[in-house]
């Protein structure tokens, strides 16, 4: 029974060693493995508001409100862009944008029968965690998470 116990971890050692090897010899296992040890690159998208007097221009069509979708993504990605106005009352428009990997792009949307009178500005990228908000009172930019 002393031989067995002594012959015990270098059997475990060895059945180890060879199930790696075989993970090693098999590519796709060998690639998920190459890819658990280095450094992946994050996807993610910014979105901000430009700055300065352009933010809110208001216009006899509405209220154009400008704002930065940047894509860090690997992949083209489509997003639904909605952008609220409080102004007594919502008025929101909507618009589809799709952005290539690493593409900035300066958007300027008009939102419709909004009085000189709003207080606050929403930006979302719907169904993403991407959410901008803009109160007129304080002048200062919020990131909602």
């Amino acid at each position: 029974m002393t031989t067995v116990r002594r012959w015990l971890p270098l059997l475990w050692l060895t059945g180890i060693a060879l199930v790696v090897g075989v993970l090693l010899a098999i590519p796709p296992a060998r690639a998920q493995l190459d890819q658990s040890f280095t450094r992946q690159q994050t996807q993610f998208t910014e979105l901000y508001f430009t700055t300065g007097e352009e933010l809110a221009v208001q216009a006899p069509e509405g209220l154009t409100v400008s704002f930065v979708v940047h894509s860090h993504d690997t992949t083209r990605s489509t997003y639904l862009v909605r952008v609220g106005v409080l102004d007594g009352r919502l008025a929101q428009v909507d618009e589809i944008v799709t952005l290539e990997p690493g593409e900035r792009r300066s958007m300027s949307l008009v939102v419709p029968q909004v009085s000189d009178r709003w207080s606050t500005i929403d930006v979302d990228l719907v169904g993403t965690a991407d959410h901008i908000h803009w109160m007129r009172t304080t002048g200062k930019q919020e990131v909602l998470r």
